[in-house]
């Protein structure tokens, strides 16, 4: 997330350093600068990395709380079940059966900074525009990267639906297996209030415990 903002904050000046580059370094590298020059020269890609400065930080946040010592794993399950949700939201109508019907391409929410830029970038180019079709070409372009930000939500959505389950009650006894529960002295919980209840030998919890404690 940060290497992406910094990328977003310094585009125009990156864009400078390697037209100087091209022209003033050696063959090796001039041929490694002319390709990244010609990427960030177009402005479209400038709005795929506004696109995905806000969603690769939200998942970097909320991959965090996961891997922190004093984390409870079940209110991380869902906050993750949130971002799942919110994540669904933006691609996809959901009806009252849970049916997911896909929102058409200009109705999807690509976040306000990533339809801010396209919007100013549209007042000063049609300005510009003198020859027949060029506006035409500019749409199918604002089409394009639409269509690649929809296809990236679609699928960071199957990415969560591969990793959450509606039954979030599953996880609840999770948070008894946080980090610094389970390292901390004289800690003990009670067989029968771990998790994965579907899993235990209801018949056989008593004895379990006593051979446990």
């Amino acid at each position: 997330g940060e290497v992406i903002r910094r990328i977003v904050n310094n585009w125009d000046v990156l864009v400078s350093y390697f037209t100087y580059e091209t022209e003033h370094c050696d063959s090796a590298a001039r041929f490694t600068a002319r390709q990244i020059l010609s990427v960030m020269e177009d402005r479209f890609n400038y709005f795929l990395f506004v696109f995905l400065l806000p969603i690769v930080e939200e998942f970097e946040m909320t991959n965090k709380k996961f891997q922190s010592w004093t984390s409870d794993p079940y209110v991380n399950f869902r906050i993750l079940n949130m971002l799942h949700q919110s994540t669904l939201k933006r691609v996809y109508d959901v009806d009252r059966n849970g049916t997911r019907h896909e929102k058409t391409l200009f109705n999807i929410k690509y976040g306000c900074s990533f339809e801010s830029a396209i919007d100013s970038f549209k007042v000063s180019s049609y300005n510009k525009f003198r020859k027949p079709g060029e506006r035409e070409a500019f749409e199918d372009r604002v089409k394009y990267v639409k269509t690649s930000a929809k296809k990236f939500l679609i699928e960071i959505t199957k990415q969560l639906d591969a990793r959450i389950t509606e039954d979030m009650d599953k996880f609840r006894g999770y948070s008894l297996l946080s980090p610094r529960d389970l390292l901390a002295p004289r800690h003990e919980v009670p067989f029968s209030q771990l998790p994965c209840h579907w899993m235990m030998p209801v018949d056989k919890i008593d004895a379990i415990e006593v051979l446990l404690f």
